[in-house]
């Protein structure tokens, strides 16, 4: 019965913002996303927060190919 549990678990995905992750990955964005929200006294979303990383993210995509 335990083997079944924990395949079962394994196969369990969580959405966020569109994308499936699996609980370790989830748990993970959760976190960081919680430290993310307030720095220097400045409090955000979950969004703002990932639209500026996605933002970055097509910055270095764009200069590594040009």
């Amino acid at each position: 019965m335990e083997i079944e549990k924990k395949k079962e678990s394994d196969k369990q995905r969580y959405r966020l913002y569109g994308c499936w992750l699996t609980k370790k990955e989830y748990i993970f964005i959760k976190n960081k996303l919680k430290t993310l929200r307030e720095i220097n006294g400045v409090k955000r979303n979950n969004t703002e927060i990932l639209i500026e990383l996605f933002k970055l993210a097509l910055e270095d995509e764009n200069k590594s190919k040009g």
